[in-house]
């Protein structure tokens, strides 16, 4: 009898065992699934920076180039703001603080992107030396069907930026 009851506490002691080693597997996988998840968002926004990065290099050589570009914006972003070269150091007037703040402290990220929440749900590059189309500070573009609309114009050292509908 007393083999019977040892021989059922190491099969309830296997049971939990096996029990806690599935929790663990199933918690590391999901953990994995979401930072591969989250990498294919980093991946969308550097392809995107890329584009328009490669973009303003490219016209920023061709003095008096232009295109127009339809330019496919990472998943849940709603605007971009581009900011002229020459402002970076100025107090301008933006319609988001985290621009105003980053331009007035003279931080060099010129392309802001932000999602449905634009407060907590932004982020910022440098893309290259950019002016704004008419001279002003910035320019903010918003994405229609998951698209950005942009116009390039090379100035030599520079890429003029504007909107086109």
């Amino acid at each position: 009898m007393k083999s019977e009851k040892g021989q059922l506490i190491s099969q309830v002691f296997i049971y939990i065992i096996l029990l806690v080693m599935v929790s663990l597997i199933f918690l590391f996988g999901y953990k994995a699934i979401q930072m591969i998840a989250g990498s294919g968002s980093d991946l969308d926004d550097l392809s995107f920076k890329n584009e328009i990065e490669n973009d303003i290099n490219k016209y920023s050589i061709e003095y008096g180039s232009s295109e127009r570009k339809k330019i496919p914006v990472p998943n849940n972003v709603n605007e971009a703001c581009f900011v002229n070269k020459d402002a970076i150091g100025k107090d301008i007037d933006a319609p988001y603080f985290v621009i105003k703040d980053s331009v007035k402290s003279g931080v060099k990220d010129n392309l802001f992107i932000f999602g449905s929440e634009p407060n907590t749900n932004f982020r910022k590059m440098f893309v290259g030396n950019v002016s704004i189309k008419g001279n002003e500070d910035l320019i903010c573009i918003e994405s229609i069907n998951g698209r950005l609309n942009i116009g390039y114009k090379g100035k030599g050292s520079y890429t003029e930026i504007s909107a086109w509908e």
